[in-house]
């Protein structure tokens, strides 16, 4: 039988694939899950009773969902039946929200994933009255049973997740990308008005750091939309191959590449939007790009990202652009 995606969308479809699973040929072809729950119905024990039908899934998305936890009862069931054997992929949206201990409840059972991708996930959550309140743990998460190789998190809602350590205690010697976007402090800008038992991105950044340190394979860094101080997080990542950044790096995160710039190989710039000279960014920016290539010898790609193409909109200077980099064998992309 032909793999089959299992989308669902609606507290009938969700009944409905709870039937079709559990006939054994049509439960062990699908490959993949999707809960888009919009009508905000499916329960988290009707879903995890679909995910023990399907032991062969290998990706598995939360989009939208209305459950904070999953039950302890079934997370042991998981790890009995080998339920994610297979999954190599997880991703927890950002409409609807899991609380930080289910996620590393689902971890621990979750040997072989290697890409995950958070955004929703908070401590709080564990204190909150929902469906599955009784198996609410007492002391300390789980540990993952996965070894990542790439981890991706989007704080849109600022949650201020700060596990990473833990999350990352058997990824050392796979991580290879770490994606870290709108990480941010929405608080005042007063010292006067900082709350000690509030997290800072500070807080986060040091979280982070610590993380990474012993991760010796990190070859990609991206930071998108963050306060996070970049410089630290580059000199935390000695074979770093790929930076992206939503605006132009400076010189000090210049200066902090390892190996004075001679590991990296590809720089990507996000946002890239135009300007009010006439000549896009590549008009605005070019003098700072072109100071910054003798610092980068090893680099091989710089690709600038922008609505519309970057090109165009630099009719003057991206022919200049372009020659420098292909004098330098760098191939620019827009």
């Amino acid at each position: 039988m032909a793999n089959i995606p299992l989308d669902i969308n609606s507290l009938l479809e969700a009944d409905e694939a709870l039937r079709q699973s559990r006939s054994l040929p049509i439960g062990r072809a699908v490959h993949s899950i999707t809960l888009s729950d919009n009508e905000h119905k499916v329960s988290s024990d009707l879903f995890a009773r679909i995910l023990l039908q399907c032991p062969n899934v290998r990706s598995l998305s939360l989009l939208e969902w209305t459950f904070k936890r999953i039950s302890t009862s079934y997370i042991q069931q998981f790890a009995a039946q080998s339920t994610f054997s297979c999954l190599t992929c997880l991703v927890i949206g950002n409409k609807g929200a899991l609380a930080s201990s289910s996620l590393f409840a689902l971890l621990s059972a979750m040997p072989t994933l290697s890409i995950l991708q958070i955004g929703y996930v908070g401590d709080h959550l564990d204190d909150s009255d929902d469906e599955a309140a009784e198996d609410r743990p007492s002391e300390s998460f789980a540990t993952p049973a996965c070894s990542l190789t790439r981890l991706i998190v989007f704080d849109d809602w600022d949650v201020k997740f700060m596990h990473y350590s833990l999350l990352l205690c058997n990824s050392h010697d796979t991580l290879e990308h770490l994606e870290l976007s709108y990480i941010f402090d929405w608080g005042s800008d007063s010292d006067n008005d900082v709350d000690a038992n509030v997290v800072r991105p500070v807080d986060i950044e040091n979280a982070v750091q610590q993380a990474i340190a012993p991760c010796s394979r990190l070859r990609s860094l991206a930071i998108i939309g963050s306060d996070l101080t970049v410089v630290r997080l580059i000199a935390a990542c000695p074979n770093l191959q790929r930076l992206t950044l939503d605006r132009l790096p400076s010189d000090k995160e210049i200066d902090a590449l390892p190996q004075n710039g001679r590991t990296l190989r590809e720089l990507f710039l996000l946002r890239c939007t135009g300007a009010g000279n006439g000549d896009g960014f590549i008009g605005v920016h070019w003098p700072t790009l072109k100071r910054f290539l003798p610092s980068l010898p090893a680099l091989r790609t710089l690709r600038l990202v922008g609505s519309g193409d970057v090109a165009e909109r630099s009719p003057l200077s991206y022919p200049l652009a372009r020659a420098e980099c292909e004098r330098r064998r760098i191939k620019l992309l827009t």
